[in-house]
């Protein structure tokens, strides 16, 4: 399994890290853990899920939309 710190997990998806953090605040991404240095760190499955929110987003849906369908 590949761990990302926030900024290399918007770098693989094409984001600014400023919009992966605004997911996390939201709610719609979760942090695996914290560093020891306080870095947030993130799995494959964040990267999944990052992608996923995306696709969504570029379809139309709305943030809130995006939300409840995640569960």
């Amino acid at each position: 399994m590949k761990l990302y710190t926030l900024r290399e997990l918007a770098e693989e998806a094409g984001v600014r890290p400023s919009k992966v953090d605004y997911y996390v605040r939201l709610g719609l991404l979760e942090v695996a853990h914290s560093s020891d240095a306080g870095y947030r760190i993130f799995t494959d499955k964040s990267l999944l899920v990052l992608r996923e929110i995306l696709k969504l987003r570029d379809k139309g849906l709305s943030l809130e939309e995006i939300k409840s369908l995640m569960g």
